[in-house]
């Protein structure tokens, strides 16, 4: 099986750094493309400052499979380029990018954007799967072939994994 080719929006904030350990050597995705506000050469030179000190802050390594992706500006990336987005931003930017994503891609979203609308699931595995019925309802309301697909705040979550036995 191939692994569905995957985009990392807000690559070089703490949250997009997550992202790109979660999906660094992973079986179902390759990270093809980063992007950030600013096109780079590769995800490691976007890491840097100008100063020559490292934006990286989590406690192991950048992953070597990730230095050299290429890194787009946003204004630059085409979201069907892509097969799935995880994006990593800050609620006001969601609001703006996140639309344009799903209108041809899935979208999974750290930002609270769309975490209050009718139509958008908020999935806990395990937890309350047959909520994942609302993106087709959110495809048809909005005319998307993708989705966004907030994920619940990190309290929710735990909560509502321990609630749920």
């Amino acid at each position: 099986m191939s692994r569905l080719k995957a985009a990392v929006v807000g690559a070089t904030g703490m949250a997009g750094q997550q992202f790109v350990q979660a999906l660094s050597n992973h079986p179902n995705f390759e990270v093809v493309i980063m992007v950030t506000s600013r096109t780079m050469k590769t995800y490691q030179e976007a890491l840097l400052e100008s100063n020559g000190s490292s934006r990286w802050t989590q406690h192991t390594p950048i992953p070597e499979d990730m230095l050299n992706v290429p890194v787009l500006a946003s204004k630059e990336f085409r979201p069907d380029s892509v097969d799935v987005i995880f994006t990593a931003i800050e609620s006001d930017l969601a609001k703006e990018l996140e639309p344009w994503f799903a209108q041809t891609t899935p979208t999974f979203s750290t930002a609270s954007a769309f975490r209050y609308f009718e139509d958008t699931p908020l999935l806990i595995t395990g937890v309350n799967d047959d909520h994942a019925e609302l993106i087709r309802k959110q495809q048809r309301e909005h005319g998307w072939k993708g989705f966004v697909l907030p994920v619940p705040n990190c309290t929710v979550t735990g909560l509502a994994i321990t609630l749920k036995p």
